[in-house]
């Protein structure tokens, strides 16, 4: 018999009360061909792409199966819902299961539907299911010390975390669990935690102001949402301490990410708090991480719809202080303030390049900083042929997306592919390992870069490189995507001149 969902998690508990590193469940297929992280479909789906509420038939299966709870069959309505939730996120399904069983609480035997749910949380192998137990529990009294102790074990697993966090809020105490959760889980996790967390005590937002956005996903989730809990905005009125200074940064780094969620452009008054941040900023000892902060203050500061030539001014005296120079030249040899180093012109390259050598998947998205210096261009190169497994990286074309750790070489391949715009001809080999990628996104990516070719140098590709037209008029009759059809057929027509240029 296989262990639980719950079983394994309760296995993989270390002395810390945590997690153990790298434990993971085993994937459930999300339908997308995607192999997401603990807690990143469901996040995705609540902050990007939204959620449909399961339709008048999914509806009538959700009937059936917790009628069956109800009666005592347990078993046969889990195969109902395992088969269910495979159409039907239990994140999306949560309104309309909780509201039909409450609608229904005449009719259903609660002690069965909370047995049900136990029997979902404890026994089950299917991850969604689990959440479907914990959503029913949700609807039930606050429960004894032993269900607690079993949700705080589920709850340390981020996919989970959300689902145990909406039992938790109905805790006499749920607040301080959830306080408690929120530092023991460092991904989706400790995001969904901190947004649920009710900021009523100083240390509560001190931790949100120096941990909360510390996770595994990207500090900008949580950033705004910590800045108001924390009460950053009065803290750096005043004079803040040493940490109360690095936790303000990292609120303001995340802040001015504003990709995945909205951030500083949300503030009453986004210049004032910019600026008071680098007023204050020299009667601290930086590290190379405030440091990279302030140039994103001055990158904003320079961008035409902000022009703040005073803030940029104040930016540039910090960074090109001598404080700077030496704390940035220190973290080179770690690899890291690269970006810092090459605007200062603090010489990096061969401490990067052998980093890279040495630990290639670490580094390699720095090859741009190789690829800018002609010493370093070809060497770069090589490395990527000896480093991807370049044979294994063909195949029949597909419309695939291509995401998730098996295809990190693509990913790896997509990113010196961009450096080669500007440089005809050179790095052909990998631009047409691009071309017979099974993935769109290399093939348009290499495609690209033979616009840009052409177009740069003025020449038809059959002039230019006959050995790129036979591949890429090979490719012709098998490709898929719509968009690497319209780019073959442009080449192919021997034209010079496109409009999606690099």
């Amino acid at each position: 018999m296989k262990n639980s969902v719950f079983q394994m998690i309760q296995k993989n508990i270390n002395k810390d009360g945590i997690l153990k590193e790298g434990f993971s469940l085993p994937a459930e297929d999300t339908g997308n061909g995607i192999n997401w992280a603990a807690g990143a479909y469901d996040g995705v789906m609540l902050y990007h792409m939204g959620h449909t509420e399961p339709d008048a038939e999914a509806r009538e299966t959700m009937t059936k199966a917790i009628t069956l709870a109800s009666s005592g069959a347990y078993e046969k309505a889990e195969e109902i819902f395992a088969e269910w939730t495979k159409d039907n996120r239990a994140v999306a399904a949560v309104d309309v299961l909780q509201n039909y069983i409450y609608d229904h609480r005449q009719e259903l035997d609660p002690n069965h539907i909370h047995g049900f749910a136990m029997h979902m949380i404890l026994d089950s192998e299917h991850i969604e299911c689990v959440k479907i137990g914990l959503e029913i529990l949700e609807l039930f009294p606050e429960p004894e010390e032993e269900i607690k102790q079993i949700v705080r074990t589920l709850a340390l697993y981020d996919e989970f975390t959300l689902f145990c966090i909406w039992d938790m809020l109905k805790w006499s105490a749920g607040n301080e669990e959830i306080f408690e959760l929120a530092r023991r889980v460092h991904s989706w996790g400790r995001i969904h935690a901190v947004e649920k967390l009710n900021a009523d005590n100083c240390e509560k937002q001190y931790w949100l102001l120096t941990q909360g956005t510390v996770n595994n996903v990207t500090n900008a989730y949580s950033s705004l949402t910590c800045w108001k809990k924390s009460q950053a905005e009065k803290i750096l009125a005043g004079k803040p301490s040493g940490n109360e200074y690095r936790g303000l940064a990292l609120l303001i780094d995340g802040l001015l990410d504003e990709g995945p969620v909205p951030g500083i452009s949300t503030l009453n008054e986004p210049e004032k708090v910019l600026q008071r941040f680098i007023e204050i900023t020299p009667e601290y000892d930086l590290r190379v991480q405030e440091y990279e902060v302030i140039l994103k203050i001055l990158d904003r500061a320079e961008q035409e719809e902000h022009n703040d030539p005073a803030l940029a001014k104040a930016c540039e005296a910090i960074l090109h202080s001598r404080k700077c120079r030496d704390t940035v030249s220190k973290a080179v040899v770690k690899g890291k303030g690269l970006q810092l180093a090459d605007i200062l012109n603090i010489p990096y390259r061969e401490q990067l390049y052998r980093l890279m050598r040495r630990s290639f998947s670490e580094y390699y998205y720095y090859c741009r900083l190789l690829m800018a210096d002609d010493e370093y261009r070809e060497k770069t190169l090589q490395m990527f042929r000896e480093k991807l497994p370049l044979k294994t990286m063909t195949g029949k074309p597909t419309d695939e997306t291509g995401l998730g750790k098996k295809y990190l070489p693509h990913l790896q391949l997509d990113m010196i592919m961009r450096e080669l715009w500007n440089t005809p001809l050179t790095g052909a080999d990998l631009i047409i390992t691009g071309l017979k990628s099974p993935l769109p996104r290399n093939r348009i990516g290499a495609l690209r870069v033979i616009q840009t070719w052409v177009q740069g140098t003025g020449t038809p590709l059959a002039a230019l490189s006959p050995e790129l037209y036979k591949t890429v008029k090979k490719l012709e009759p098998k490709e898929v995507n719509d968009t690497a059809k319209a780019m073959i057929a442009s080449l192919l027509e021997g034209k010079i001149e496109f409009e999606n240029k690099q």
